[in-house]
């Protein structure tokens, strides 16, 4: 059954390689933090995963309604869900690795409102988790930093966000036959996208659809194979600028039904329709 962390509790192993929590058992998860806070509660130094082939009936971390909590230098692997957070209040995730789970990381909360704010992650990296990399909704005040999601269906995905920045994003083609979106935002405000590499995608590489005060800035889209590889739908008071394209199947950049749009300085080289 779940092992229960409770407020201002460390559990730190000696290192990922050496400290594996794992589990064949379909449970809630393998730790489990409910309604704790504090700066003191930390999980770190450890790994937790399902058996070889898969585990998709259990979660690795599961942070419930909890605040102030730090996850840090961990590894998480083979499970339904590697790191789920409900309900986010000062929550850090540092120095991540989530491999071959259905979905990497998800936190979510039940609305928008001033109690689902300030999300931090930090240099997390993500390993063919085969239908969600990071996923976001509802969350306000997030910042996102150094972080990649690789061979995933969707590598980042954030669906009804306020006050968020993408900063330095990696999402690259390994050869997965599942990658199809890259950063698909829906429903979001005051988002900034900047300094993000996405390449070798099917449907498109950086996707807004119903967004208001959008900023994509300095961002590399390469390679999108079968659709536009920056595409902006029903977008209010956009700025798109000195971001490249290059590559993509169908359209550089894609503009539909967008009010108060400013896109500028934008290098499209593409081997289907500018």
């Amino acid at each position: 059954r779940p092992l229960s962390v409770q407020t201002g509790t460390t559990v730190m192993g000696a290192g990922h390689c050496s400290t594996i929590l794992s589990t064949e058992a379909a449970i809630p998860a393998i730790l489990h933090l409910k309604g704790v806070g504090g700066p003191m509660t930390t999980i770190r130094d450890l790994w937790t995963a399902g058996p070889v082939g898969g585990n998709w009936e259990a979660t690795g971390i599961w942070l419930d309604g909890c605040n102030g909590v730090t996850v840090r230098d961990c590894w998480v692997s083979a499970l339904q869900t590697g790191i789920r957070v409900d309900g986010i209040s000062d929550t850090w995730l540092r120095n991540i690795v989530f491999e071959l789970n259905q979905h990497g990381i998800v936190v979510q909360c039940a609305e928008l409102n001033w109690a689902s704010g300030n999300l931090r992650m930090l240099d997390c990296y993500g390993y063919q988790n085969y239908q969600t990399g990071i996923t976001l909704e509802n969350c306000r005040g997030v910042q996102m930093d150094a972080c990649s999601s690789v061979g995933s269906g969707t590598a980042v995905e954030a669906k009804g966000c306020a006050q968020m920045t993408i900063t330095g994003a990696q999402v690259n083609w390994d050869r997965s036959p599942w990658r199809k979106f890259g950063i698909r935002l829906e429903r979001c405000d005051h988002v900034t996208v900047t300094g993000s590499v996405v390449e070798g995608m099917v449907q498109f590489g950086i996707a807004a659809q119903g967004c208001r005060h959008l900023t994509m800035t300095g961002n590399v889209i390469r390679n999108t194979t079968a659709g536009p590889g920056l595409l902006l739908d029903a977008c209010e008071l956009a700025t798109v600028l000195a971001n490249t394209i290059s590559e993509s199947a169908r359209d550089g950049i894609t503009v539909r039904a967008c009010a108060d749009t400013v896109l500028q300085g934008n290098p499209v080289d593409t081997f289907g329709q500018a």
